[in-house]
């Protein structure tokens, strides 16, 4: 479920059925997203073949307590 700015229509959250103790956030939606330097990588599955990751963060393809 996505939910969204009523007055502009941004999406500001993300919750998937399958990661029920997690709400994602989206990042440009904040106010200083310059505050919250992500920690991970999660789901590159889906990440588009040109996006390279050139950071030292972790990367899962789908949740980020895969072993």
């Amino acid at each position: 479920m996505r939910s969204f700015c009523p007055h502009c229509g941004t999406q500001l959250t993300f919750e998937h059925d399958d990661a029920v103790d997690e709400l994602d956030v989206t990042t440009c939606s904040l106010d200083d997203p310059e505050r919250l330097p992500p920690k991970d990588h999660t789901r590159t599955s889906s990440k588009l073949g040109w996006v390279k990751l050139a950071d030292d963060l972790s990367e899962y393809r789908e949740a980020r307590y895969e072993q």
